[in-house]
Order: C-alpha cells, then structure tokens, then sequence
C-alpha cells in the first residue's frame, strides 16, 4: 500500500471522527440542527461521551502517525533546509509536529519566523510596506503587479532567508543584509525577536489558523492589483505572505486547519486565485499528524516547481499527495 493511501485513509478516519462529533452534539450546540429544543441530560452526556471516543480515536492515529513518520517520509528533504513561518493564530502543537517532521524526512528546519499581531494589522500596513522598501537586500525587486502589504512583507521574508538553491529561488542574501530585514522587523514589532532563527533555506512553510478570518478585521472591496479582496485582512495577509516567499525562494506550502480552508480563509484565497493555486500548494487539516506529513510530501512536490492542494476542505483535489 502506498504512503499517500495510508495517509489518505487515517485522514478519513479522523475527519469522519470529528464530522461525528459534531453532528452527535448538534441538537444541543448553539447553532447546530434543533440548537434552541430542549434534550435529556442522558442524552447529552452519551452525545459528550461520543464525541471524547471520536477525538480519542484522532489522537490515536496522530501517535501512530508521528512514531512511523521517519519510515513514511523516507528522506524526502534530504539535504534541504527549510523556514518555518508562523502567523499569528498557528498552534504551536501544529508547528512543532512539522518541524519535527523536517527533520524526520531529512532535512533541517534552518530558519523560524513567527509573525505578530501587529504584522496583520490594517493600519500598520504603509509602515510594513515602506520597511520592506527601505531594507531590501541588495539585488532583490518587490512586486510592481501587487502592492499589498503581505506580498512585499513575504518577498522581503523571502529575499533574506532564500539559500539561493532550486528552481525559481532568488539570489542568496548577506548575512549583513539578513540582519538588516530581520532588526528592522523586529525593532518595529512585525515578528517576535524570542522566537527567531534566521539561516538561509530552500523552502517555506507557513503556519496558520482558522482565525485569520477575522483578525484586525475586514478589508473590503478591491486589492491594489485589482483583485477581489474577500476574506479578513489578516488571511488575505496571510495568502500573500505565501505568494510573496513562494516568488523568492525554491517553493512554499501554506498549512492550516479546516477553518483555514473555508470561504474567506487564508488557504482558500490561495485555492480561489488561478495564479497561485499554480504554484503555492495548500494543506488544510495540518492540525493533525497526517496532514503534517503531507505538508512535507507536498513541500518535497514543489521542489519540482509543482504545486497541489490538499485536505479535505473545500478546493482541495486530493486527501495528500499520491
């Protein structure tokens, strides 16, 4: 049996898991079916009762998956080095397993950025704007097609952590001009100076949460290229970040949970784009030990300059990777 069907298959099993969590509790859950009718106490503890054996069972196959992670990834990274970027709202538990995973197909986590609140909001975009303009490593270009705050955010990102190695990667910076991006970013509150390792990497992984929907709020109508903005600001920051790394370095994988996948979720502006769903790929239940491997299996895919879209939330083409 191939690795792709037996990540495939314990990722049913889970999302069926907690597909009947929910529905079990649903007459009794604020919003769900009958929210406002009156249930029997036995009922609802028998309802609980399901839904703690249905996680259970998730958090079961997160351990098998972890302990046979090494086996199933066979050295897919070998010799690769890779960033890791948290935006705000991303488990740590969900950036942790991947990390973990990086280094269970061979290669090195060599870079971790976590973005703050202040990155993703509205109001200090001009500032993160004239920032990247202003300390961009020699050699590197931002985007004259889009003007967003996110997209020249992750081309900065990506112009000072690109190895230079792979197809599509941008030219190497110094380890001045590395000092540089990353002193102004975190002298202006934009990433978190305690959590920060920055080492030249071939490929990006960005971490994120449902909350990106919300966050800092709305920005409606049109993008300054002219797109649909859609969505909250901070996942509409968050899907350029990607964009942005993903023009500067060998390939990047934008990871995030089922919310994340959702109308107006980070994930699903990537998936919407006709441009970027061409070369970003996307995994929407890295929550889980499954889509944690996947995230490596498709971060190893785009080290060929191929991109897929992954999970089982809306836009998604297949569970993980074949």
């Amino acid at each position: 049996m191939s690795t792709g069907r037996i990540i495939a298959g314990l990722g049913a099993g889970i999302a069926l898991g907690t597909l009947f969590g929910f529905y079990a509790l649903a007459p009794n859950v604020e919003g769900g079916p009958g929210g406002g009718s009156a249930s029997a106490q036995h009922q609802l503890e028998q309802e609980r009762s399901a839904r703690q054996s249905a996680e259970a069972d998730a958090n079961t196959a997160d351990q098998i998956i972890d302990a046979q992670a090494q086996t199933l990834l066979a050295d897919d990274l070998k010799g690769r080095t890779v960033a890791l970027v948290r935006m705000p709202g991303a488990p740590a538990q969900a950036v942790d397993r991947i990390a973990a995973m990086v280094g269970d197909a061979g290669g090195e986590v060599s870079a971790r950025v976590t973005l703050t609140e202040e990155a993703v909001n509205p109001d200090k975009g001009d500032e993160l704007k004239s920032l990247a303009a202003n300390s961009l490593p020699a050699g590197a270009k931002l985007s004259e097609k889009n003007l967003n705050p996110g997209m020249h955010t992750g081309q900065i990102l990506g112009a000072a952590l690109s190895s230079g190695r792979g197809p599509g990667a941008g030219k190497s910076a110094s380890e001045s001009d590395r000092s540089i991006v990353f002193g102004a970013l975190g002298n202006q509150g934009f990433v978190d100076k305690a959590d920060q390792q920055v080492k030249p990497a071939d490929l990006a992984i960005v971490v994120t949460g449902s909350g990106a929907h919300s966050t800092a709020g709305k920005k409606e109508g049109n993008r300054e290229d002219g797109s649909p903005a859609g969505g909250g600001y901070a996942a509409q920051f968050t899907a350029d970040v990607a964009a942005g790394l993903d023009s500067t370095m060998a390939g990047t994988v934008l990871a995030g949970d089922a919310g994340s996948a959702a109308d107006g979720g980070a994930i699903a502006i990537i998936r919407k784009s006709p441009e970027l769903v061409k070369s970003v790929s996307t995994v929407d239940d890295a929550q889980r030990a499954a889509g944690a491997l996947t995230v490596i299996k498709a971060a190893k895919q785009q080290l060929e300059r191929a991109a897929g879209q992954y999970g089982s939330g809306p836009g998604a083409t297949a569970a993980t990777v074949g």
